[in-house]
C-alpha cells in the first residue's frame, strides 16, 4: 500500500483492533491495521481511527462501511 498516493476519492479498507494497548498503523501489504486505545462502544473506536490517520499521515477521511466492524472501509478526502 502506498500512503503516498493517496488522493481525495481513494476508498481503503482497513482492519481496527480496539482497546489495543497502543494507537498504531501497521501496514501489511495491501492491509492497514489501525490499532486504538478506544472500545468499540459508543463509537469512540471510529472516532480515534479518523483522529489518528489524520494525525499519523496528514489525512482527511471519513468511515463509509463498516461502522460496527472491525473491517471498515475509509473514503480520502482532500
Amino acid at each position: 500500500m502506498e500512503i503516498d498516493h493517496l488522493v481525495s476519492g481513494t476508498r481503503l479498507t482497513i482492519k481496527v483492533k480496539a482497546r489495543a494497548k497502543t494507537d498504531e498503523i501497521i501496514l501489511d501489504g495491501e492491509m492497514m491495521l489501525v490499532k486504538v486505545k478506544a472500545p468499540a462502544q459508543d463509537n469512540q473506536a471510529n472516532e480515534a481511527v479518523i483522529k489518528l490517520l489524520k494525525k499519523n499521515l496528514g489525512i482527511r477521511c471519513e468511515i463509509v462501511r463498516g461502522h460496527t466492524s472491525s473491517i471498515k472501509q475509509i473514503q480520502i478526502f482532500s
